[in-house]
């Protein structure tokens, strides 16, 4: 895990890793600049998304944009998070936001926050 992370996001990948596991496969959280995310997505660097999730062949990598104030990185690693969750429960998807992801994003929210109010 890259220092980057703030403590909200770190917490809330460990209880992820934990709790919904995509096949076995690691999930490889790391930061990069808006630079890097933008250019990949062919979008001005002001239209660089917060992040995305990529499947390599032994591997997921989840790529989060460094800067970002911590809760809105918790918000897009649980986004990106669904996105992998739901390629290994569904297949590949022919549209990036289809109704199986939103049922992967509800699954992220609720092991997130479910728990952080549990333990609170």
């Amino acid at each position: 895990m890259s220092s980057y992370l703030g403590t909200e996001t770190r917490h809330a990948l460990r209880l992820l890793r934990a709790s919904l596991v995509v096949g076995g496969i690691p999930v490889k959280v790391v930061t990069v600049p808006a630079t890097v995310l933008a250019k990949h997505h062919k979008v001005p660097v002001e239209h660089a998304p917060f992040g995305d999730c990529l499947r390599r062949s032994d591997h997921w990598r989840i790529r989060l944009q460094r800067g970002v104030e911590d809760l809105a990185m918790r918000d897009t690693l649980e986004h990106e998070y669904a996105h992998a969750l739901d390629e290994f429960l569904n297949g590949p998807a022919t549209e990036p936001h289809r109704k199986s992801w939103g049922a992967c994003v509800a699954l992220c929210h609720q092991e997130i926050y479910g728990k952080l109010h549990d333990a609170r």
